[in-house]
């Protein structure tokens, strides 16, 4: 045929719409209320690997983008054995708020996003 209908290509083309969780410091991370229970994956890099707070954050939302059953991403900084990386997780479930959330003291740069629904 050559040709997608036009409704398969329509629902090929929709990936999941996020929204960015308001977090009340940027050394917040994820609680036991998603982790470990609700993780699909971890991601980590070198500080060096990413410019910024945001790269990272998109990087890791695409991620989550590509999991079916993820609602939800969480990406941030932080020292780990003297050296700063990035940190970064997805997780499955419903959509979380800033309360699946708590302060980190060394992290920072931290990021997190929900499927709109």
């Amino acid at each position: 045929m050559g040709f997608l209908s036009h409704s398969l290509a329509a629902s090929l083309s929709k990936s999941p719409t996020f929204k960015s969780i308001v977090l009340p410091g940027d050394d917040y991370v994820p609680s036991h209320q998603l982790y470990p229970s609700d993780s699909i994956s971890a991601y980590h890099a070198a500080d060096s690997e990413y410019a910024s707070p945001d790269a990272w954050a998109e990087y890791v939302l695409e991620k989550c983008k590509s999991y079916t059953e993820c609602g939800t991403s969480a990406s941030f900084s932080a020292v780990e054995d003297g050296k700063q990386y990035w940190y970064g997780f997805i997780f499955r479930g419903g959509a979380v708020d800033a309360s699946a959330f708590e302060e980190k003291p060394d992290a920072s740069g931290a990021r997190a996003f929900i499927i709109k629904a």
